[in-house]
């Protein structure tokens, strides 16, 4: 026998039309807002091939005339450039993100780009390789940095990555070796972007074929072994104020054998060649020993 219900208890739900949403731009605009979009795409399409066919003409000038392909010293230059012009509302670590791809196409329409990293892929250093070049260069992983240095003196690679404290250990022994290359840059990865998270800040030198141009943003990174352990970056830099004008950073980093607390890494403003900064270094009476990491163009963290 069938049930009976009231009728207020059984009638359907009442289904209300959704509300159009609280924006003044009509569907027309909209559609308006598109077509000029589509526009710009097409300009920047074609913009964005008549700049690759001129890469690639720099591209034959450098095959014959044997320079390489990374410059990182143009390349920091046009990006300041541009910076220098972003009225915004791009932010300018946005910028560097989309000409890091336009860089690495232009770069394969001259040869691609060969990188390879001290390390596996999805380590750290592969992150941070990947995340300063492009999608169009050709990476590789290698296990040492004497796979990397080879392949550099071999003209196999054209940039190696590997972590500053494996770098500085083995020139600090082997002086000789860093003939083979320049340090010409380096990879600043924060510990979010890290895979292990452990809140350590990584940095990774760029290794390459020969030593970067001055400019004006130029950086010296130098290896100091001290003739006493300080137990802070303050009580450091009180004994070392001669460098206070030129110093952009410092910190106590581990390399090979001796006591931590006697070896810093430095940067200093200016390039090495430039600047003089050997006349600075000479008479500080606390360095036992220094090595001249390499001078590069100055990056933003942002970057």
């Amino acid at each position: 026998m069938p049930t009976s219900c009231a009728p207020s208890s059984c009638a359907a739900p009442i289904r209300r039309k959704p509300r159009p949403p609280n924006n003044p731009l009509s569907s027309m605009k909209i559609q308006n807002l598109r077509k000029k979009i589509d526009q710009l795409d097409s300009r920047l399409l074609t913009l964005l091939n008549q700049r690759a066919k001129l890469s690639a003409a720099i591209g034959q000038w450098k095959l014959a005339s044997g320079s390489h392909v990374y410059a990182p010293d143009r390349e920091e230059h046009l990006l300041r450039t541009l910076e220098g012009k972003n009225a915004g509302p791009m932010p300018h670590g946005a910028l560097r993100s989309i000409y890091r791809e336009i860089l690495s196409t232009s770069r394969a329409c001259q040869r691609p780009l060969q990188v390879a990293c001290v390390g596996r892929e999805l380590s750290n250093a592969w992150v941070a390789t990947r995340r300063r070049f492009g999608s169009s260069d050709n990476y590789q992983s290698l296990s040492s940095l004497t796979q990397v240095i080879n392949g550099l003196s071999r003209r196999k690679l054209d940039v190696g990555v590997v972590d500053r404290p494996t770098l500085i250990a083995l020139v600090w022994e082997k002086p000789a070796l860093a003939k083979k290359f320049a340090v010409c840059g380096d990879i600043t990865l924060p510990a979010r972007a890290g895979r292990n998270g452990n809140g350590a800040r990584d940095v990774y030198f760029l290794l390459s074929h020969s030593p970067v141009p001055p400019t004006d943003y130029s950086k010296t990174v130098v290896a100091l072994e001290c003739t006493a352990a300080f137990g802070s970056v303050k009580e450091w830099q009180a004994a070392f104020s001669v460098l206070r004008r030129s110093l952009l950073h410092v910190e106590q980093i581990k390399w090979g054998k001796g006591n931590s607390k006697s070896r810093w890494l430095v940067e200093l403003k200016g390039h090495w060649t430039a600047d003089d900064l050997a006349r600075k270094l000479e008479p500080v009476q606390m360095i036992r020993r220094w090595l001249i990491v390499g001078s590069y163009p100055e990056v933003p963290h942002y970057a």
